[in-house]
């Protein structure tokens, strides 16, 4: 197979077997709100406190379900009036109020909706890999930030591969924190899970954060220990633990492929080592300008696909867990 004949593209329909990120679960209530998935766009309502999800679609004449609305559980479409339950059977047709009803006359829905730490995932098709798992999100100690969700031009492979890429951080990144560390030459161990993977590295570097290092009471120079974790098809984290100054940060990154050009991207932020909420505002903000330095490059791309195939690209030592991604990407693809 040639190289070119090996590119991930947003609206790969393999994506269909994996749980995906669609909406945080602050974003959903009892309206109709409209998401794009795979090139579909899919209502997500709350129904007696459950997110249910169905294709934006009435099945009598293809009316949008988002024109209509959900009370008491039922959702109502705008065109003829036809009820649909939680589970997506209708339950009245107005034009035919002695029935009986066909059992076609039902909602398209995906094959599971799950929530799990804020955030909102959908398995159009039986899923070969369960949904991520983030534990500091139940650990008390740990305060939550959220980062404003938003949509862009980009890819979601290559959006994934950024953010497991450590040789651009001197570059990409001067204006925030890239002048702190060189991991240009970073050395990671590559651990393979189900479905996943796992990285680790440790390194030195400067601390300005450290209030101990600024007082001069501990070195500026630290130790910190970054560990990424990839969940097939497309969430991910990094957890940064200071080993000197102590306190864990995790940061959660969750790609919705909208379409083919399109993509959804959704973040949070784990940290113990924050005393109040205007600290964990300040931290949001300042992933948010990270996130922005990052999207200069990706909004740049004139193709919006990930190559799968090594010989495609040219690799580094310091690409080994973005090679490792690629390859667990492609498994999970095939699978």
């Amino acid at each position: 197979m040639k190289a070119e004949d090996e590119l991930f593209f947003n609206d790969d329909p393999r994506l269909s077997k994996g749980f995906l990120p669609v909406a945080y679960s602050q974003e959903i209530d009892e309206s109709l709100k409209v998401f794009e998935v795979l090139s579909n766009e899919f209502v997500l309502t709350r129904i007696n406190g459950t997110v249910h999800a169905y294709l934006d679609r009435c099945p009598h004449r293809r009316a949008r379900l988002s024109l209509g609305h959900c009370e008491d559980g039922v959702i109502t479409c705008a065109y003829h009036g036809w009820r649909f339950n939680a589970k997506g059977s209708c339950i009245e047709i107005p034009a035919l109020p002695q029935g009986p009803i066909s059992e076609k006359a039902k909602l398209t829905v995906p094959y599971r909706v799950v929530e799990k730490f804020g955030v909102v995932f959908i398995a159009l098709e039986r899923p070969v890999a369960p949904p991520p798992e983030v534990k500091e999100a139940d650990l008390s100690d740990f305060l939550e930030g959220t980062i404003a969700p938003f949509e862009e031009r980009v890819s979601v492979g290559l959006m994934a591969d950024n953010f497991l890429d450590v040789a651009h951080f001197p570059f990409v990144h001067r204006s925030t924190f890239g002048d702190s560390t060189d991991d240009s030459k970073a050395e990671f161990q590559v651990t393979r899970k189900d479905h996943g993977f796992e990285a680790i590295y440790e390194h030195w570097f400067i601390n300005r954060e450290d209030p101990l290092a600024a007082s001069g009471l501990r070195p500026l120079r630290q130790r910190r220990r970054l560990t990424y974790r990839y969940f097939a098809p497309l969430s991910l984290t990094l957890t940064i633990d200071f080993l000197d100054s102590g306190g864990r940060n995790v940061i959660g990154f969750f790609l919705c492929p909208s379409s083919r050009d399109k993509a959804r991207v959704l973040s949070k932020l784990w940290r113990n080592d924050l005393t109040e909420e205007s600290f964990m505002k300040e931290a949001v903000a300042f992933e948010e300008k990270i996130i922005e330095e990052d999207l200069l490059v990706q909004r740049s791309y004139r193709e919006l696909a990930l190559p799968l195939n090594p010989s495609a690209e040219l690799h580094t030592t310091a690409d080994r867990v973005t090679t490792t991604f690629r390859r667990v990407l492609k498994e999970f693809l095939e699978a």
